[in-house]
């Protein structure tokens, strides 16, 4: 029996499809979605939210240790959305869900 392990699939559902090719069983150990990708910036909910440029703002914050500046940044893009936060992210967790 062949069997696959994949793991930190991070919302790409091409790679994903392809991981069983040629196995028996296929095994995923977690993070299937991709919140927010500090290579591509343009990827993930939190750019599909706020955009790339957003993204990658957010992202130099954190890499500099700016935490508290991140998430002030992070707080006043959530406050120019309508609604809870978490129902933004809830659907678009369902999306990235329903892709795979």
């Amino acid at each position: 029996m062949r069997v696959h392990v994949v793991s930190d699939v991070h919302g790409r559902a091409d790679a994903l499809a392809r991981a069983g090719d040629g196995a028996d069983a296929l095994i995923c150990l977690g993070d299937l979605i991709l919140f927010i990708d500090y290579d591509d910036h343009a990827q993930g909910i939190f750019a599909d939210l706020f955009g790339a440029e957003r993204a990658a703002e957010f992202i130099a914050l954190r890499t500099a240790k700016r935490f508290d500046e991140a998430r002030a940044m992070s707080a006043a893009l959530w406050a120019t959305l309508d609604g809870d936060p978490r129902e933004h992210i809830e659907r678009n967790v369902r999306g990235q869900y329903q892709a795979l």
